[in-house]
């Protein structure tokens, strides 16, 4: 009875198909789009251009054939950006200067190890550091100057914690820039998911 049952349910696994779903965002349709080197709020400027290369590498990855054309942050466009902002016009010049159809701009903001915990009495104790990650992205576009989309995402990791159970201290510590790399790929793969196609069982 047990092996009949077993076999009916490896068959009815085996039939299970599964569609690929269409990524939200398709850039194929929209051409060529630019990539601006991210901005950062309270980081080093490495940890945006980092950002931005992981970024790019997501979505080339997600949908094969299409082109984004990286502006450093050397290019007089940025310059331009500084004084007016990533808006409309901005967007516009890129699209008159760079050829592209839309561009993505977008900011990493960064927030230093945060103490956190709890004591329950002087025997039980909990003390340990967080480091948080904001990535907000934008895709304007170089015609209007509007939003085609936005996407933003937020991420936490563990620096440190110190216990202090039954009187027994117990200490692990973490390099906060392997906190902030693994922060930083969680947001740019949240950021990045309406670009990649899903699966869906049917």
């Amino acid at each position: 009875g047990i092996a009949l049952v077993v076999a009916f349910a490896i068959a009815a696994c085996s039939s299970a198909r599964y569609v690929e779903v269409p990524p939200r965002l398709d850039l194929h349709p929209i051409g060529p789009v630019g990539l601006v080197s991210f901005t950062t709020v309270n980081a080093r400027p490495a940890m945006g251009e980092r950002a931005t290369r992981q970024f790019a590498a997501q979505v080339l990855g997600g949908q094969s054939g299409i082109e984004v054309l990286e502006i450093q942050p050397s290019d007089s466009l940025l310059r331009y950006a500084a004084d007016k902002g990533y808006g409309p016009d901005f967007a516009q010049a890129v699209g008159r200067q760079k050829g592209v159809a839309a561009v993505f701009v977008g900011q990493l903001e960064v927030t230093g190890a945060k103490p956190a915990g709890w004591v329950a009495n002087a025997q039980n104790v909990q003390v340990g550091a967080s480091v948080t990650g904001t990535l907000s992205v934008k895709l304007l576009s170089t015609k209007s100057g509007g939003t085609m989309w936005q996407s933003s995402s937020t991420a936490t990791e563990k620096v440190g914690e110190v216990s202090l159970t039954r009187g027994t201290p117990t200490i692990s510590a973490r390099n906060p820039e392997d906190a902030y790399a693994a922060a930083l790929g969680r947001l740019v793969d949240d950021v990045t998911s309406d670009m990649r196609p899903t699966w869906r069982k049917e």
